[in-house]
């Protein structure tokens, strides 16, 4: 609905000129002195208003209400896209204590363990069975012939024939006879099996004698990957080293408690199998440098280390509660030794180096 428009102002101290009606003069006719535009519409100055100001208060208020949604929408819009920018940018493969992480127990693989030993000491108890049956007894290891097997007859003394040799053993067979079977080559110099490798570990007889209790633990490529601070390198370095197997024995005071706390109170001692000596030189700088770079450790030298292996590296750090944790890597053909020492105010790493050198 257009508005009343508003009758012109006199200027002041004038008097308001009264327009005359329209109708009272004939058409071109007006009187001397009047403005024939005075009685058609006033100046447009005089009632243009905003359309804004013409609207009604309700539809005034709820443009309000939009402009101030929209600008609300727009700041949270701003806000999420801040938000996901940052979770894509940032830096997912943070660095992991790796010597916290090797420290950690593997039921599930250390309950596999023992069960593969059961198995071998059963094999082995069998075959030394069968060897003694045989050496006291050699006829009751014969075998009917096939026509014996069929007519359940005995041949007589005269119709027997003197045994031929049989040949002797190829390939995957084993001789049955007293002599013991050669030993697997653990010399490190090609890849070893994870059996293998347990057979490298130290006895109980080898570490401080404080140290009795001892416990096995084997880990998956997956877990060392995860020891490694995890991320696509770990994978692929031990994938083209040909990584074999990881196995670890851990020996630990009996009682930590009322242990002298000058003293190791815990070592551990893990191999690691890989393809080749080349394998095995690249595997010590990569663990070893992870220790160094996100673990605190620093190098440490030592007149023992020219002995141990084909190289080594013996690395030593004292946490923020005064416990002194040594680690010494020594590489031995295709093999990566870690040998770990930890003691609460002592200095472990004269028991780190014995332990390697026995």
């Amino acid at each position: 609905m257009e508005p009343r428009p508003q009758r012109p102002r006199a200027p002041s101290g004038q008097p308001t000129q009264q327009p005359h009606p329209t109708q009272a003069f004939a058409p071109g006719e007006y009187p001397d002195g009047a403005d024939p535009t005075a009685f058609i519409a006033p100046p447009r100055t005089e009632y243009d208003y905003s359309p804004l100001d013409l609207a009604p208060p309700g539809q005034r208020r709820r443009r309000q209400l939009v402009a101030a949604a929209v600008g609300g929408l727009s700041v949270v819009l701003l806000g999420a896209i801040i938000f996901f920018s940052f979770l894509l940018l940032r830096d997912e493969d943070a660095p992991t204590r790796n010597d916290d992480l090797l420290a950690a127990q593997t039921q599930v693989a250390n309950d596999a363990a023992t069960v593969s030993a059961n198995q071998t000491v059963v094999a082995q108890a069998a075959s030394d069975q069968t060897a003694e049956a045989q050496a006291l007894n050699p006829d009751a290891t014969m075998e009917p012939t096939a026509d014996e097997a069929v007519s359940g007859e005995t041949p007589s003394a005269a119709d027997e024939t003197p045994p031929v040799e049989a040949p002797p053993a190829t390939g995957g067979e084993t001789p049955a006879s007293d002599e013991p079977e050669e030993a697997p080559n653990l010399s490190g110099d090609g890849a070893l099996t994870e059996a293998q490798l347990i057979d490298l570990l130290p006895a109980v007889e080898q570490v401080p004698v404080a140290l009795t209790s001892a416990a096995d633990a084997t880990r998956t490529q997956e877990e060392v990957v995860a020891a490694l601070g995890g991320g696509r390198p770990a994978e692929t370095n031990l994938a083209e080293w040909g990584w074999t197997g990881n196995v670890e024995r851990q020996f630990s005071h009996p009682d930590p408690v009322n242990a002298d706390p000058t003293t190791t109170t815990y070592l551990a001692v893990s191999i690691h199998g890989f393809g080749n000596a080349e394998s095995g030189v690249e595997s010590l700088a990569y663990f070893s440098g992870i220790l160094v770079d996100t673990g605190g450790y620093s190098d440490v030298d030592a007149p023992e280390l020219a002995t141990l292996g084909d190289d080594s590296r013996l690395l030593t750090m004292v946490d923020e509660e005064g416990n002194t944790n040594a680690t010494l890597y020594i590489q031995d053909g295709s093999d990566l030794y870690r040998i770990l020492g930890f003691s609460t105010s002592g200095d472990p790493t004269q028991d780190v180096i014995d332990v390697a050198m026995n």
